[in-house]
């Protein structure tokens, strides 16, 4: 298939419409769709076989065409082995070759690009902007979805950061991956399908968390803020997340189009999505992030002008010959029919403007797409003169849409009047009457039910009085008309919006026992708008003064309407009041006091008498004899971000009045909101202008240059970066300029605030980056990543592919396996690795972070450094654990120095000279942190074979460069030629055995779909308040695996009837639920105090499951887990080993002191390291280069060479172990299922290796179900219940089931309620389950919540529950019967003394056994 180029700089100038003809319409129209990548380049379109992108213009239809960023031909005949297109119908190749090619893209130009740095920094910020496959539904087949998302990261390098917030949040496969996309809001959903649900909380939460700000408010240096009490101030609350996450709904994909990979006949995953409809959208108020709302500082709509549409600044797009608007709502616009638009007069002074005549012909160009009015201009004929906007306009024969500025309503106003759609096509709310909201209405003075239309064009919207105005023809009046006929010659059809009534309206709010509040309107007809009714809840925080609000609970709701629900119900009024009466004190104080902004296009400074300078950031105008009244108008240049405002000096409040009509104590800021509360007019243009301002509200947070800072600063290898380097790259993130402090040189950046290329700099060029003797700090650098390393060779050794044999590109097999990294392969939405990893060692001894620790396993280590050996000594092969997809010829053919099984090999030619050749190779490979020692044991060993095989000795000399610590972490080592210590297995175990197994339950499991109330329930249905707290996702009654229950609030429970096998361990006594059970730092919990009373960054996945694997709130023993803990205390009585499954190994790390064995083994199981040494004796060589440290030793090249000898160790112990033991039960072919499969092993190798105590850490991931709950958990719980039940068997048939525990966590519950796609949220509190034949069990432990109702005494916000036993409680439990004595527990599990109301649970609780007791 050949794709042709339709970039924005070279657009197909018919869109790609002849193509179309000419496949007769098999190939869709390529043209891109119009968005903000191109929106300046798009052009019309003449030519007779344009196509329009969305197929709506026609053919022989003048269009707007547009084309997109790096959409450029291809040579699909360029080399044999061409690239396959992912197509609708299935290609010639499979998944696996289709899967590759997106790597191999990324290889070859890592390898061979000259725009090195450009390219480092797309993929360092690629990391931080992750997407990850495996949340991808189709993630195996397209190759361009990848590129498009990682072409963003490219273009914007040096670029602005606000533009990657931007198309990362408008990208399709982030949209899917964290489930915003389709997504519907919780308004639209109670208006169309009377449920109420939420918005998915998912990307609102990360893209603070990890694209924007972080979890902790930080000082400009990156140190975090403390709180008066000395406490780390959080970034944000659950309920910002709420409030964002209301923001980023209507949000879908654009159309498939052609000249793009595409696969869904419908989605495009190409294209930025879009806004498609704006009454999808969340249409009422959001809190911010700065203590105000989205809107803030934005100009009124009420201030706009009467004749707007012909102001300064108003914008108008190109249609082309269609009439339908791009961004408004219109569904009755039809090409044809001059009512439904404007047709401007030729000598207007707009029609010449949009016309753009040639000089020769007089004929209009149309020569700009979007055009922006230079001045203000004068009305010309009776509809520019007459109407109060306007929507469409004919412009000759094409059409053009007015696109209003960015402006915001208030919520409440004065003399709110009713309007109401025609025939109850719409019900009636309130509005406010100085605003072009509704259309007029007239009936005749005999008949004030039925009205008439007496409009300029059929879609005209206006102000009440216009409309009034409108039927002042002798007995017509306005009126509360039933109906609306279409009369009017100018209006032939019915309006599709809305109609002014003459009766008022009253502003209600309604608020419930948290002090949120829901918008009411009463406009004295039972047929109310939905989201406006009494009923409805669409709760948000209004800012209350003083904090205080009315309550049914404390005072009656304080004079107003106390409602069933507990709820008060209070009517409003508003005034406006000036806020500075004398000049203000500074600019900072203007910002933080005044609100409302003034349209700086309309904005005349000479209509004032005075002017006045505050400061050097802030003017003042104003007409009065001093400073300030209402009038007042500050301008005001922002210090630390250098935005300029406008603000009037007033202030917008709500008071809310009593039943008898006066004024309560209870006031709150107006708060201003950009959707209109009518459905005809939730248009896509402000829901983008929305849009806009949350990524604005991330963008200028304090907290981003610092965040963003130093994850940059991480990934260019400083893993620990000082305060005042952090602090220096704030500085040049903010001012857009960096210039070096020595040495001289140009500066870097453009002076705009978020400049990556300033950025990049003072990451690079900083003082701290170029010290030498800064590398002689030994906590100075980081490990680097294992695929850069690996890359690196590439480049510095010089690959070449063998194009004579059709193998001309560099395919890498699967990396993301056998090293934890590849391009387009990242694991979560965290990376590949956490920022602020500390692994257990010398690293987290020192208090510091090392995130590329976390993928240095035993089996990830051992299979880089055979990947690089094998590339060293036979090119690229995949003989010898190489890492090539492809061999030409046989691994006989892949011997040291023999490339016949290589597809291509390093062609770097090294000096002659031995001395020279080894000081060009540490140079090039460790950029001159060779220690001497080192560099004197290499030269040492391949000195001899120099003279006799000069390329083998070369080849020898690289091997064992690449084995050095110098090689793999950018500190320098201290080290003595002493090979550490070679670790051994314990003799045969003696004593019995026991073994714990922690199965993490990755993502947070909703685990009140695993266990749910059924009947026998005390004093109410529990089942009917699950089903209503539920909705849509409660599972079916009928279908629920019964289990009987004693002690609890109902006595029978089902289990979810994909975990059959859970039942039948439950009714075998061989398991226990624990319910309502979470991280919780002490007890005693409330609403009013989790928060407080909690140490653990609540609802976030990575501090939870940290807090989960170390139960350590208060870090006494820093760096350890609670298994860990269990081997040190038990490690005198017993032999203990430990083992991670296909994970890292901090889960069940302990003291390092007492040096318990902890082993990591793949799913797949283990490779042996270097099985075919280049000489004799090159293991004990290579342990000689990482010998024991000194003093002084940088940390990570410590850290690297203790993690690598202990790889080669027990990668000994763990292929001879493995070979020799296999399972009798038949395993799942499944991720778990393999997981489990190998732990079955290790479980089975206890004899030869020597183990009396066990303990196990192993995970299963995929339990973050924010959409589509019900199917996502049927697919998890199979999976998880046929591993599990082989598993058991298994252990079974190795009679040692009633020896092991097994320990399921989660990171957190789930939401009760339901958010619009269906799926759940992040929580707290949820049910866990311990399984092993040794239980007591059959029952469930802790306390399953007596009401789960939303607003119940253990809900907070939308159905987080309060948990209220610890997980403490259970691993003391295990930790009785594992063998740790009670004078031993409180190191173990050191927080135990904060829960006392409570008993906490024992062994016998468990087990029903004394902790004496053995089997």
């Amino acid at each position: 298939m050949i794709m042709q180029t339709n970039t924005p700089e070279q657009i197909l100038s018919d869109g790609g419409g002849y193509i179309q003809e000419e496949t007769n319409e098999k190939v869709l129209c390529s043209t891109a769709p119009r968005t903000f990548l191109n929106e300046e380049t798009c052009k019309l379109s003449t030519e007779a076989s344009a196509c329009d992108w969305n197929d709506e213009g026609g053919k022989g239809v003048a269009t707007v065409v547009c084309g997109s960023p790096g959409e450029i031909a291809n040579h699909p005949l360029t080399y044999f082995d061409s690239f396959e297109i992912a197509a609708k119908d299935e290609g010639t190749e499979s998944n696996e070759l289709l899967e590759q090619q997106r790597d191999t893209i990324w290889t070859m130009i890592a390898v061979y690009s000259q725009d090195q740095l450009r390219q480092r920094v797309a993929w360092a910020l690629s990391q931080i902007y992750a997407i990850s496959p495996g949340s991808l539904a189709d993630a195996t087949k397209p190759t361009e979805h990848f590129l498009t998302y990682y072409d963003i990261f490219v273009r914007h390098a040096f670029g602005n950061l606000r533009d990657v917030l931007r198309e990362v949040s408008y990208s399709p496969v982030m949209g899917e991956m964290l489930g915003y996309a389709k997504q519907y809001s919780a308004p639209y959903m109670w208006q169309s399908e009377n449920e109420l649900t939420f918005a998915d909380e998912n990307f609102a939460r990360e893209v603070m968390q990890l694209f924007s700000i972080g979890l902790i408010r930080l000082n400009r240096d990156g140190t975090p803020q403390l709180d008066e009490s000395g406490n780390i101030v959080e970034t944000y609350s659950n309920l910002d997340i709420k409030s964002y996450s209301r923001a980023w709904t209507a949000m879908f994909y654009s159309e498939t189009r052609a000249n793009v990979e595409e696969r869904n006949p419908r989605d495009s995953k190409n294209d930025p999505m879009r806004i498609e409809d704006g009454q999808w959208r969340d249409h009422f108020p959001k809190t911010d992030l700065s203590g105000g709302f989205l809107g803030d500082k934005y100009p009124l709509c009420v201030d706009l002008p009467q004749d707007g549409f012909l102001s300064k600044g108003s914008t108008y797009r190109l249609l082309g010959s269609k009439a339908k608007p791009d961004f408004l709502r219109d569904e009755w616009f039809s090409d044809g029919n001059a009512d439904d638009y404007v047709v401007l007069e030729e000598h207007s002074a707009l029609y010449q403007l949009l016309c753009n005549k040639n000089e020769v012909g007089g004929v209009c160009q149309y020569t700009n797409t979007t055009i922006a009015l230079p001045t203000n201009l004068d009305c010309t004929g009776e509809a520019e003169c007459n109407v109060d906007t306007l929507r469409v306009v004919r412009v000759g024969e094409m059409y053009f849409e007015y696109v209003r500025p960015a402006c915001v309503l208030l919520a409440f106003y004065e003399n709110a009047q009713t309007i109401r759609g025609r025939q109850g096509l719409y019900g009636s709310l309130c509005a406010n009457p100085l605003l072009p909201d509704a259309s007029e209405a007239c009936c005749n003075a005999n008949n004030l039910k039925r009205a008439f239309r007496n409009c300029i064009y059929t879609g005209e919207r206006m102000k009440a009085s216009t409309a009034a105005a409108r039927c002042t023809a002798p007995d017509r009046v306005t009126c509360d008309f039933e109906t609306v006929a279409k009369s009017s010659a100018k209006c032939k059809k019915h309006a599709q919006g809305y109609h002014w009534r003459k009766s008022s309206c009253a502003l209600q709010v309604k608020i419930n026992a948290e002090g949120q509040i829901s918008l009411v309107h009463s406009p004295g007809d039972t047929d109310i708008e939905p989201n406006l009714q009494k009923e409805a809840a669409n709760f948000f925080s209004p800012y209350w003064s003083a904090g205080v609000f009315p309550s049914s609970a404390s005072d009656e709701c304080g004079g107003c309407t106390t409602m069933l629900t507990g709820d008060c119900l209070c009517d409003t009024t508003m005034r406006d009041d000036a806020v500075f009466n004398m000049a203000p004190s500074s600019a900072d104080e203007v910002l933080r006091s005044l609100f409302i902004g003034v349209n700086e296009g309309l904005f005349d400074s000479t209509q004032y008498t005075n002017v006045v300078d505050i400061d050097e950031n802030t003017k003042a105008y104003y007409n009065s004899v001093e400073c300030c009244d209402a009038d007042t108008i500050f301008e005001v240049t922002e210090g630390r971000t250098r935005r300029s405002f406008l603000l009037k000096n007033i202030k917008s409040t709500v008071t809310l009045k009593g039943n008898d009509g006066r004024e309560l104590p209870f006031s709150f800021r107006n708060p201003p909101h950009f959707i209109s509360f009518m459905r005809s007019d939730r248009t896509i243009r402000d829901a983008q202008y929305e849009t806009e301002a949350v990524l604005d509200s991330y963008f200028y947070h304090q907290n981003i240059g610092p965040f963003i800072g130093t994850r940059l600063c991480q990934r260019f290898g400083f893993s620990n970066p000082s305060p005042n380097f952090v602090e220096r790259v704030t500085t040049a993130f903010e001012t857009g300029r960096f210039a070096p402090t020595s040495g001289g040189g140009p500066s870097f950046g453009s002076g705009k605030y978020g400049d990556l290329a300033a950025t990049i700099a003072a990451v690079l060029l900083d003082e701290e980056s170029t010290t030498d003797y800064l590398d002689m700090d030994p906590t100075h650098g980081s490990l680097r990543e294992p695929l850069l390393r690996y890359i690196h060779v590439l480049r510095s050794l010089e690959f070449k592919s063998f194009e004579d044999l059709n193998l001309p590109f560099i395919e890498l097999d699967r990396l993301d396996e056998k090293i934890g990294q590849m391009a387009h392969a990242i694991p979560t939405v965290f990376s590949f690795f956490l920022p602020d990893h500390s692994p257990p060692g010398v690293v987290s001894s020192a208090g510091l972070a090392s995130p590329e620790a976390q993928l240095l396993t035993t089996p990830k280590t051992v299979a880089l450094m055979n990947g690089l050996y094998s590339l060293l000594k036979s090119g690229l092969t995949y003989c010898q654990y190489g890492f090539s997809t492809k061999t030409p010829g046989f691994c006989s053919d892949a011997t040291d120095g023999e490339y016949g099984a290589s597809s291509g090999k390093l062609e770097y030619v090294p000096p002659m000279n031995v001395d020279d050749a080894l000081e060009e190779l540490f140079g090039m490979l460790t950029a001159g942190r060779m220690t001497e020692t080192n560099a004197a044991i290499i030269k040492n060993t391949v000195q001899a074979m120099a003279s006799e095989d000069p390329d083998k000795a070369m080849r020898l000399a690289q091997q064992l460069t690449v084995s050095t610590p110098e090689f793999h972490a950018n500190s320098i080592p201290n080290t003595v030629a002493t090979a550490r210590p070679i670790s051994s297995t314990a003799d045969t175990a003696k004593k019995p055995y026991k073994a714990v197994i922690h199965f993490m339950l990755a993502g947070g499991v909703d685990s009140y779909q695993l266990l749910v109330p059924h009947s026998g329930c005390e004093e109410k249905d529990m089942y009917e308040e699950y089903k209503k707290v539920r909705s849509s996702i409660a599972l079916d009654q009928t279908k629920l695996e019964q289990i009987d229950v004693t002690g609890q609030v109902c006595t029978k429970f089902g289990l979810h009837n994909k975990m059959k096998f859970l039942k039948d361990l439950y009714d075998d006594k061989d398991l226990v639920f624990v319910a309502n059970v979470g991280v919780m730092t002490k007890d005693g919990l409330t609403k009013e105090n989790h928060r407080d009373e909690t140490a653990t960054r609540l609802f976030a996945h990575d501090a939870m499951q940290q807090e989960i694997k170390t139960l350590d709130p208060h870090v006494e023993f820093l760096g350890t887990s609670p298994l860990g803990r269990f081997a040190d205390a038990i490690t005198d009585e017993y032999a203990v080993r430990a083992c991670a499954i296909d994970t890292n190994i901090e889960p069940l790390t302990g003291r390092i002191s007492v040096g318990t064995p902890v082993y990591s083994v793949d799913a797949g199981g283990a490779i042996p390291y270097n099985e075919q040494a280049s000489i004799e004796g090159m293991t004990d060589v290579v342990r000689s280069l990482n010998g024991q440290s000194e003093i002084g030793t940088g940390l990570f090249s410590e850290f690297f060479s203790e993690a690598f000898m202990g790889a080669i160790d027990q990668s000994e112990v763990l292929v001879e172990t493995l070979e020799n033991t296999q399972v009798t039960e038949d395993f799942p072919e499944s991720k778990t299922g393999e997981k489990l499969k190998i732990l079955a092993r290790m479980i089975k190798a206890r004899q030869s290796m020597g183990a009396e105590r066990d303990l196990f850490y192993v995970e299963m991931g995929g339990f973050d179900t924010h959409d589509n709950v019900v199917d996502r958990l049927n697919g998890r719980f199979d999976e998880l219940n046929g591993a599990l039940k082989a598993f058991v068997n298994e252990l079974k048939e190795q009679n040692v089931w009633n020896n092991v525990t097994i320990i399921e966590t989660s990171d957190f519950g789930r939401t009760l309620s339901v958010n619009t796609k269906k799926g759940t949220d992040h929580a707290w509190g949820g049910n866990m389950f311990v399984m092993g034949g040794g239980l007591n069990g059959g029952k469930i432990l802790g306390e399953y919540p007596r009401d789960i109702a939303l607003g119940s005494e253990l809900v907070i916000g939308r159905g987080r529950l309060i948990p209220t036993t610890p997980f403490d409680s259970v691993f003391k439990a295990v930790a009785e019967w594992f063998g740790v004595p009670s004078s031993k527990m409180k190191d173990v599990l050191p927080n135990l003394d904060s829960f006392t109301e409570r008993p906490l649970l024992s062994e016998a609780d468990l087990y029903g056994v004394s902790s004496e007791e053995e089997f």
